[in-house]
């Protein structure tokens, strides 16, 4: 159990909600109401730019936190949109939130923790983003997402995983293949295993 699911969980959610592909969770600009949990599915998190772009923040995957920047702002900062045939949230009201947290200071440190810990692995995204060798960027991005035993369990696709890296998806599997033949992973049906 991802470490965010298990804070939340000590907090009873307002609601659940199951969208299906294509359905907006919350538009830009839409009044906060609710910080969601994701239990399963995919949502894209796009902000819509002032000329017309759409530029991706965040492709969550189940055990994720939606809108957790939203928890003290009045209005979204994007728009969350489902990318698989279902997903399934809890909702937590902001307001209620607010007030469980403050009659918590543990779970307060603990939400906390758990968003520094965020901010630390976006960062370092960025960092690993920079990098101008595709397969040493993408080498990067698997050390990071990697679990103590070396491996990436796949809760996005190899296509999301190469748009989260800014690399076309061709670039994405050819490199994929080079690191494999360099015996620096091994492919698994829902994995990847560092060497």
């Amino acid at each position: 159990m991802d470490h965010s699911e298990v804070i939340l969980q000590r907090l009873v959610a307002d609601k659940k909600r199951t969208l299906h592909k294509g359905d907006r969770l919350f538009g830009q600009g839409d009044q906060v109401e609710n910080l969601y949990l994701l239990r399963q599915g995919m949502v894209k998190l796009i902000r819509h730019s002032i000329d017309g772009n759409d530029i991706v923040l965040q492709t969550a995957a189940p055990n994720d936190i939606i809108a957790e920047a939203s928890l003290f702002a009045d209005a979204y900062h994007c728009s969350a949109i489902v990318q698989s045939q279902s997903a399934e949230l809890s909702c937590f009201d902001r307001k209620n939130l607010h007030t469980a947290l403050k009659d918590n200071p543990d779970t307060l440190m603990e939400i906390v923790e758990l968003f520094a810990h965020r901010m630390r692995k976006l960062r370092a995204l960025l960092e690993i983003k920079s990098i101008r060798s595709a397969k040493q960027r993408m080498y990067s991005y698997f050390q990071l997402e990697a679990d103590a035993n070396n491996e990436l369990k796949l809760q996005l696709s190899y296509k999301e995983m190469a748009y989260q890296l800014g690399l076309a998806h061709e670039t994405f599997y050819r490199n994929l293949k080079c690191l494999e033949d360099e015996g620096k992973l091994i492919r698994k049906t829902s994995s990847i295993q560092l060497i």
